[in-house]
């Protein structure tokens, strides 16, 4: 019975520190996602407002709304170190200036992957379609005989070429010099093109896609190969039956498992960088590496770097087109088992159980949703479309006051587990090298 109770408190240690988190800390965590809201808010705001007279500035302010939400988030982490038992002792102490410094170059270099995350949660979906929504409300209150609905995206190809073209340049040109492990505003200027092509410019390429796809299947060299495909695609599912079907619906449910896993997971991944540390395995440094006689000049080492990133970008490419090959059965398979393993060393019931909680917490946004609409009841759509953000952002802030002591909480676990199997096996090479 001891042992039955030992293991359920082990499996609810993650929930449980989550939750003494929250206690500790709700007052600052409210104040910051709040604030962080509130900026979002009057970003879209202020993009609806100059949407009427130029889409262009829209298309350039949407993206500082996601920003300001993910920066809120990363200071809600911050806020929380000295309440985990392990990082609140193994991370320094921040010295002076360092917030000026290296925490401001932490944010701007985590922007862009924590906005991956953001939308992998769909909440970059949200803010776009938040911004179409109140664009397009504004339009049709205000304008009813010249209602013009092109506000809410650039309307002149050649202008949107330009801007895709222009960003994209600057994206790869920062990327390849790594501009961004430089200077905060390279950093933050940075994330910014990358929120701008994830919200902005690759929503105008989907809404022309249908146009593009027509264009394209249209021409004399694609149409005749466009509909021998669709033929032999139409044959293949007649003559499946059943075993295409299955595989089909087996590619939906492993979807969802790879998402129990890997979406936390790589939340975990953020919060261990945010905290100056990592997830992987830390590998000593030889000697040789930096003096004697292998030691390299600046132009070799730069020609050492060259080679090195082609082949992690060809390799990085190859698995990445075996993966999307694999699909729908062998990817979500590989990336789930691959997250177990890295889970498996803080434990992996507890850390399944932090996964499956950290996925549920999705049920508080819906609670305080329909929670917020049953008080307000029926409304006219006016009123509806005021109050209604309201619940909305009611409903995300009580999403993220639970799920991030919760992840806070997982975070500490799984270092204060993986750096102690890092220093024993660093204590059984020395007893090897010693004996030997």
């Amino acid at each position: 019975m001891k042992k039955l109770m030992a293991s359920v408190a082990e499996s609810l240690s993650i929930p449980f520190q989550g939750c003494k988190l929250l206690v500790r800390h709700w007052p600052a965590l409210i104040v910051v996602l709040c604030t962080a809201f509130a900026v979002r808010a009057a970003v879209l705001w202020g993009a609806v407002a100059v949407s009427d007279s130029s889409p262009l500035i829209a298309t350039l302010v949407v993206p500082l709304a996601p920003l300001a939400v993910m920066t809120g988030i990363i200071i809600a982490l911050w806020v929380m170190q000295p309440s985990l038992p392990f990082l609140s002792t193994a991370v320094k102490a921040p010295r002076a200036g360092y917030l000026s410094t290296t925490r401001l170059l932490t944010i701007g270099g985590l922007l862009i992957p924590f906005l991956t995350v953001y939308a992998s949660n769909g909440l970059l979906k949200d803010d776009l379609r938040t911004f179409v929504y109140d664009a397009t409300l504004d339009e049709s209150i205000n304008t009813f005989t010249t209602t013009d609905f092109s506000r809410v995206f650039i309307n002149d190809t050649t202008a949107a070429l330009i801007l895709i073209i222009v960003v994209l340049f600057l994206r790869k040109l920062i990327g390849f010099f790594a501009l961004g492990e430089r200077h905060f505003g390279i950093a933050s200027f940075s994330a910014y093109l990358e929120a701008l092509w994830m919200v902005s410019l690759s929503a105008m390429l989907t809404a022309n896609i249908n146009g593009i796809k027509e264009w394209l299947t249209s021409r004399a060299v694609i149409a005749p190969a466009y509909h021998n495909f669709l033929v032999a695609k139409e044959t293949l599912i007649e003559n499946t039956g059943i075993v295409g079907k299955l595989y089909v619906g087996a590619g939906v449910v492993l979807a969802k498992l790879d998402d129990t896993i890997v979406v936390p997971l790589a939340w975990l991944t953020l919060g261990a960088v945010l905290f100056g540390t990592t997830l992987l395995p830390k590998k000593k440094a030889t000697p040789e590496s930096h003096t004697g006689k292998h030691a390299k000049t600046p132009r070799s080492r730069w020609a050492s770097f060259s080679k090195h990133r082609a082949v992690v970008a060809t390799r990085s490419q190859a698995q990445s087109l075996l993966d999307t090959a694999a699909q729908p059965i062998w990817g979500p398979i590989k990336l789930s088992w691959d997250g177990l393993k890295k889970l498996a060393i803080a434990g992996v019931v507890p850390m399944i159980v932090f996964c499956l909680i950290f996925i549920l917490c999705s049920i508080t946004e819906l609670a305080t949703v329909y929670l917020g609409r049953a008080i307000m009841g029926p409304q006219d759509y006016l009123v509806a479309a005021t109050v209604s953000p309201y619940i909305f952002v009611a409903g995300r802030i009580g999403y993220f006051l639970v799920a991030l002591p919760l992840l806070a909480a997982a975070l500490d676990r799984y270092l204060r587990h993986s750096y102690a199997a890092d220093a024993a096996e660093a204590a059984a090479e020395e007893i090897v090298s010693v004996s030997d």
